[in-house]
């Protein structure tokens, strides 16, 4: 799936750290920010018991997928069959994101595809099997998705990738169904309901005054299906702000929230993830957070949409920043 900030490449050294911290203990693993999901389906094949949090709920979709022992299933390859051999229909995908529409997220085909795929779903009794193939839904409809990565623009003519044809196959899974549990709040709210001492929070919060929601609302709006009112030539969720804004895409929102969560937390200690890139230095964050902390790095991969060497960034480090955050007496008396 595309989806910047994507910890995948890096999920090892995250619990090369954080396993060493506890001593080797299976505690419960607390994803506040999971996005995308490959940390919290990382620490579930570790062994780890896993809460998985995002305020956009097709987060909840691609976790809860991954842990449904479906990649082997015949019941789950025979609706796969049946979907991949829909005739496409005319929808809401076809209708808001296909070239014919004005905004070419999708070709013409695979947004009618795209429509029946998902409408086929609807119908789906079983909600494991529901999930498990929005799952492998999503990650289909990021295959053929005529964007750089991001959504909140389409490209003007259609790539390569994008001309493939919308199909399903069947994603990797592993069973652990009852491992983990998902939620969409607020990840203040979450830490003030869950009550879990022996517990590891991990937080990975957008590191820039990028938001979210409209940046991967595609995937949202293929998860809830809801047919949203639309805003602007491209076509994002006109309520995306209340649905998904978050108060991490800015500094002061950012100490802010952390302070809460820290406050909050039954957690001890606490994993912040960041970006030397990030709208807080290094500095900011240690003056904000009144703890013991402890920073790991290791030297990182920057994202680029385009590969022209006269961008300054492509010349400058990036770092991936671990936060080891343990509470002490002191902290915010």
């Amino acid at each position: 799936m595309d989806f910047i900030g994507c910890k995948a490449k890096i999920n090892p050294w995250i619990y090369s750290i954080v396993s060493k911290s506890i001593g080797g203990r299976r505690c419960m693993f607390i994803d506040g920010c999971s996005g995308s999901g490959s940390t919290s389906r990382y620490f579930l094949t570790c062994g780890f018991d896993v809460i998985a949090n995002d305020l956009l709920h097709f987060s909840s979709s691609m976790t809860e997928g991954f842990v449904l022992n479906y990649s082997k299933s015949p019941a789950a390859q025979k609706y796969i069959d049946e979907i991949n051999k829909l005739n496409g229909k005319r929808g809401f995908f076809y209708d808001s994101y296909s070239a014919r529409a004005g905004r070419p997220y999708f070709t013409d085909s695979n947004a009618q595809r795209i429509d029946a795929c998902r409408e086929f779903i609807s119908t789906i009794d079983d909600p494991q099997i529901k999930q498990y193939l929005l799952y492998c839904g999503l990650e289909a409809l990021s295959r053929v998705s005529n964007t750089t990565g991001v959504q909140a623009a389409f490209l003007k003519h259609f790539k390569e990738r994008a001309t493939q044809q919308f199909k399903l196959r069947r994603e990797i899974s592993i069973d652990v169904p009852n491992r983990v549990a998902t939620y969409t709040i607020d990840i203040v709210e979450l830490v003030k309901k869950l009550q879990t001492s022996d517990s590891i929070l991990y937080i990975d919060p957008p590191f820039n005054a990028r938001q979210f929601g409209p940046n991967y609302h595609l995937y949202e709006t293929f998860t809830r299906y809801d047919k949203p009112e639309l805003i602007g030539k491209t076509g994002l969720r006109k309520n995306w702000k209340t649905e998904s804004g978050s108060t991490l895409c800015n500094k002061v929102g950012l100490f802010d929230t952390l302070r809460e969560i820290i406050i909050y937390s039954q957690s001890n200690p606490i994993y912040l993830s960041y970006s030397s890139d990030g709208i807080a230095s290094i500095r900011d964050i240690l003056n904000a957070l009144d703890a013991e902390i402890t920073i790991y790095t290791r030297r990182g991969q920057r994202y680029k949409s385009d590969t022209n060497p006269e961008r300054k960034y492509n010349f400058n480090p990036l770092f991936d920043l671990l936060f080891e955050i343990k509470k002490t007496s002191r902290t915010f008396k």
